[in-house]
């Protein structure tokens, strides 16, 4: 599994020779350092860990440039120090030089440095003091300044581009304490595109169904759809005019189940009743209407993570995402749309993904300057794919220094990287996963101009060709591959052994582990614990105890005798007991019947010892699961048996080990889990790894 965000990979277009000349983001950083010096002096920059106030943003307003009024900025200053600051003053200040690219730009949100690079607006309604901060204590403050005209305007006047603009705060004694900066960007009159699709995913919580009732292994979901939370953030922006979407079909099965009524399983098997039963039933309601409303894709199953199951060569994940994705009532009259973020996209993703007949592809890691692309895949009939390029940290918040993941500064960033995207490539492609990221989507933006992903594709008139790079492809991840191993041999047995199901789908269990929705693989195998947790318990509650006679007296060679076997597991068994003979041409015994006994049961059942001459005879007696492929519960029990013709009084059998206990300390098993990935074999006795108990042919 990977994380949903990564880096933007446009990478530098350099020229050899004598017309070469610098990179973009090289020329924008020299462009900034030049124009500074320029401006004259600058107050020094206090290092980050010099500066004992936080400045935190509350609004900009407007968000960006206009070439007539105020730009007013307010927030709060509160004092992280151990001494009091005296009497605090706030400057605006800004940068006159523009950021013209997002080479640029991303320079300044990546750099950890706290100088402000721009001069202090010198108007009097650019600063304001407050009253001395004792150590925790904060302070709200309110500065403006006039985008042009008399005295000493900011004066930022190249339209198309964006720009630093910000506050310093010093202390009494003229020394700096504090400062933030933010981006603001200057659309002049001009309009311009930008694409915004919503992912509408969450990591997966169900489970499956116990008596009837749906279960999750927490209620996370039930936070997210709230108002304020998560999915309640990228629904709304989903809503919005001409915002494209794609969602999760997994996330509608959830949906389904929680507003039927539904049940949160914790590890320990504690269950409570889930708290969003209402709020699924509405917000199920939203995302039927943003399906319908003409902008919006189907995704696979779980969003299912496309670079670690190519890695993996998973094609088995594939098909099962792909057919839950197409048989989704809510969404199977939707185009198909892959999203493939988190690392840049190889040529083996798009091997990997070509027989899914995807409509698109949403993929990091492409160059933007042509944000759609055809790809051609050559695994047996040729396939073409389109590949769209998008990026996933637009709105994420910067630059530093620290607070700067307010709405401020990530609606500062984000409609500065969409202005100068779209005059260098015509558009971007913007994939919010976060609903910190759709709050900064849902603010006003001057001049911007939203274009859903149909309008995008059929703009692309001349198809470009995708080239994929040398990227590394990702290794699979061995934790969660054992840890699927392990869930998928618990499952087999629970059902051999009880003649029922865990109430869990396996391979839906498996594909929702796989999802590009968790943060991580610990994240998922966590996930899967938590959902295995009962059945794994279960599997570790008892035995089943078997009991014989020491000695057996039978009149003829082959008579039935009782035995007895109890089952102490929580959970209702169907078992047999097997034997099997060092030499059966003399004395064999037959199994078992099949019985069911229930948790705690104890039933007498018969067995038929055949003697064909006198001896003595090694036997394993085993219990055996029902059904033709059997599992052994715990270890044989090698016994000996003695055979004696007397003549009219009958056969003397007798059972040395007397009482034979099979699985009386529950089941033994071979491990497998993570040692399995890693090709190492755990001691037998280690308590923590989980049962894998194999099948016997016999």
């Amino acid at each position: 599994m990977s994380p949903r965000h990564a880096d933007d990979a446009s990478g530098d277009r350099r020229r050899t020779g004598p017309q070469a000349r610098l990179p973009r983001w090289l020329a924008g950083l020299l462009c900034i350092v030049l124009t500074t010096l320029s401006l004259g002096v600058v107050h020094p920059a206090v290092r980050a860990d010099d500066a004992t106030l936080d400045v935190t943003f509350t609004s900009m307003s407007p968000s960006a440039v206009t070439d007539e009024g105020d730009l007013t900025l307010t927030g709060t200053i509160t004092n992280k120090g151990s001494a009091t600051v005296n009497r605090p003053t706030v400057h605006m200040w800004r940068n006159r030089a523009p950021l013209t690219n997002a080479d640029a730009l991303n320079f300044l949100v990546k750099n950890q440095s706290s100088e402000p690079m721009g001069d202090v607006v010198t108007t009097s309604a650019a600063a304001q003091t407050v009253a001395s901060l004792t150590p925790g204590a904060s302070a709200n403050f309110t500065v403006r300044a006039a985008f042009s005209g008399g005295g000493d305007p900011l004066a930022l006047v190249s339209p198309g581009n964006a720009y630093l603009v910000g506050v310093r705060v010093d202390n009494s004694a003229g020394t700096q304490v504090g400062s933030s900066r933010t981006l603001i960007s200057y659309p002049g009159t001009s309009k311009y595109d930008a694409t915004t699709v919503a992912e509408l995913a969450s990591a997966p919580s169900y489970v499956g169904t116990d008596n009837g009732k749906p279960v999750f292994t927490d209620d996370h979901l039930a936070a997210e759809i709230s108002p304020d939370g998560r999915l309640g953030q990228l629904v709304q922006l989903a809503e919005a005019d001409n915002v494209s979407s794609v969602i999760d079909p997994l996330l509608v099965d959830e949906l389904t189940a929680m507003a039927s009524g539904y049940e949160v399983r914790s590890t320990d098997g504690t269950r409570v009743p889930g708290r969003g039963q209402d709020a699924a039933t509405s917000f199920l309601r939203r995302i039927q209407g943003v399906a319908a409303n003409g902008r919006s894709y189907r995704g696979l199953y779980g969003m299912l993570g496309v670079s670690a199951a190519a890695s993996a060569s998973r094609h088995d994940l594939l098909v099962s995402a792909a057919q839950q994705s197409a048989g989704n009532q809510t969404l199977k009259a939707l185009p198909l749309a892959i999203t493939a973020t988190g690392n840049a996209l190889t040529s083996n993703d798009l091997e990997y993904l070509a027989s899914a007949k995807p409509t698109l592809v949403l993929a990091q890691g492409i160059d933007p300057a042509s944000p759609v692309r055809q790809a051609t895949v050559r695994q047996g009939a040729p396939t073409q794919l389109t590949v769209v390029s998008v990026q996933t940290t637009l709105g994420d918040g910067g630059p530093a220094p620290a607070p700067d993941q307010d709405l401020v500064h990530r609606v500062g960033r984000l409609q500065s990287e969409q202005l100068v995207r779209a005059g260098a490539y015509g558009t971007s492609v913007h994939l919010v996963t976060g609903g910190d990221a759709a709050r900064a989507e849902l603010a006003a933006a001057i001049g911007r101009v939203r274009v859903p992903l149909q309008e995008l594709l059929k703009k692309q008139t001349t198809p470009v060709a995708l080239q994929t790079g040398n990227t590394d492809e990702i290794s699979a991840p061995g934790s969660l591959t054992g840890a699927e191993s392990t869930a998928q041999t618990q499952l087999g047995f629970y059902k051999a052994l009880t003649g029922e199901d865990a109430g869990i789908d396996t391979e839906l269990l498996i594909t929702r582990v796989w999802s590009g929705s968790f943060a991580d693989a610990d994240a998922a195998e966590t996930y899967l614990n938590t959902a295995m947790a009962t059945v794994s318990a279960a599997l570790q509650s008892g035995g089943v105890e078997v009991h014989m006679s020491e000695k057996l007296i039978v009149p003829s060679k082959s008579t039935s005798l009782p035995i007895s076997l109890t089952n102490s597991m929580s959970i209702p068994v169907r078992v047999r007991v097997h034997f099997d003979s060092d030499n059966s041409s003399r004395i064999d015994i037959d199994d078992t019947d099949v019985i069911r006994l229930d948790p705690g049961e104890s039933a007498t059942v018969r067995i038929t010892p055949h003697a064909s001459g006198s001896g003595t005879v090694q036997m394993d007696a085993m219990v055996m699961t029902a059904g033709d492929q059997a599992h052994q519960l715990g270890d044989s029990v090698r016994f000996t048996v003695q055979a004696n013709n007397v003549g009219n009084i009958g056969w003397i059998i007798i059972i040395a080990s007397g009482v034979v206990l099979l699985g009386a300390t529950a089941l033994r098993v071979r491990q497998v889990r993570h040692e399995r990935a890693q090709q190492h074999t755990p001691a037998d006795d280690d308590p923590d790894v989980p049962f894998d108990p194999s099948p016997l042919d016999d």
